[in-house]
């Protein structure tokens, strides 16, 4: 185990041990990354905070997946891959905290990190593929709010191993926050490259002393809640590439459902990455929305129809909104005759209507 102090150098404040808020632990929502594997997919309970032109983190490992991530996961089932880019680009997730950070009061948490010595993915010019093998760090971030990057918490030496190692980050908030996000970022004193990190097995947040950077609480007394996400069986994968519209390739990779019902299973574990951001014309994920994994499975089924439902925000949105949808629905393939967009006040109004992000779904 590697333990990376982060505390800033300042005089510690001493903890009031009567106030019981500060010795509680922070729970994360899904801290193993566990979800159905898949390329350019952010894992359940956790939000993509990477570049909106590039695609999102990978849910390891997609077996015989052409990325090539073998490692078996240090807990669970899967396991967080990122990358940092030659383009100067890199990914990260985050989510919202149940309990805030606090000023000036202490935390550590654990985690397991490793790097894939094959880590194969498409240049983002389209010539080609590269590998993505050089070791990337790990940042620690906390913010007020989504993706937000107030407070830069802690960061690990440059991730070589490839093995999983367990390390122990201690830090010391300036400011309340109450988001915190996990960035992939490159080796200190380098040039921008193709790299990557493996994550896996968060611990709870835990309280401790700022003197002796003792817990303020026992850790094996805690009780992690399970977390569960809905399984979807496919029968295999395929890799979707699509230009940009500022240039260059970008790929996701497409799971391949076997049945009706499984495609009604694959809406509902798409729908929190489905839809339009509010009052926008920009899909809530950008150009990686599940909305391309839906659509490309049900071209794959004849007799079936996706409904695409959306309620009346003016004309000149709205009419952003549905070229938005037939410009996705033709990047995957899916013929006119197999949907249909309905700007109707009945839209989400009856039970057979799924998600709800400014924009619904149903099969017919």
């Amino acid at each position: 185990m590697k333990t990376v102090h982060c505390l800033p150098a300042l005089i510690f404040f001493v903890f009031m041990l009567g106030q019981t808020a500060a010795q509680q632990a922070i729970f994360l929502i899904n801290p193993s990354f566990e979800d159905n594997p898949r390329y350019g997919y952010t894992p359940s309970g956790w939000r993509n905070c990477a570049f909106s032109n590039e695609s999102p983190p990978d849910i390891h490992p997609v077996i015989d997946g052409e990325f090539k991530v073998n490692q078996l996961p240090a807990d669970g089932e899967t396991y967080l891959g990122m990358v940092v880019r030659q383009t100067r680009t890199v990914e990260s997730i985050g989510q919202k905290l149940s309990i805030p950070l606090e000023p000036n009061r202490c935390y550590s948490i654990d985690v397991a990190l490793s790097r894939s010595p094959t880590f194969i993915s498409r240049k983002r010019n389209g010539s080609g593929t590269a590998n993505f093998g050089q070791p990337a760090i790990l940042r620690i971030w906390g913010g007020i709010s989504p993706c937000g990057q107030k407070s830069l918490l802690a960061e690990s030496p440059a991730i070589e191993h490839t093995q999983w190692l367990k390390y122990t980050f201690r830090f010391q908030p300036l400011d309340s926050l109450s988001w915190i996000s996990l960035e992939a970022w490159f080796a200190p004193g380098s040039q921008p490259y193709n790299g990557n990190l493996l994550v896996d097995n968060l611990s709870p947040i835990i309280p401790i002393d700022c003197q002796s950077l003792e817990p303020l609480l026992n850790p094996d007394t805690l009780s992690i809640p399970p977390y569960k996400f809905r399984r979807v069986e496919t029968s295999g994968y395929k890799t979707h590439y699509f230009q940009l519209k500022e240039g260059g390739y970008a790929s996701m990779s497409l799971r391949t459902v076997k049945s009706r019902q499984d495609l009604e299973s694959l809406i509902l574990t798409n729908c929190p990455d489905v839809g339009f951001t509010l009052g926008k014309k920009e899909f809530v994920t950008g150009q990686f929305t599940s909305l391309k994994e839906v659509a490309f499975n049900v071209s794959r089924f004849d007799g079936v129809t996706l409904v695409a439902g959306l309620n009346y925000v003016g004309k000149k949105l709205t009419k952003k909104r549905v070229k938005a949808l037939r410009r996705l629905f033709s990047e995957v393939r899916l013929k006119k005759r197999q949907y249909r967009i309905l700007i109707d006040e009945s839209v989400g109004k009856s039970g057979d209507w799924l998600c709800n992000q400014e924009l619904w779904l149903k099969l017919e």
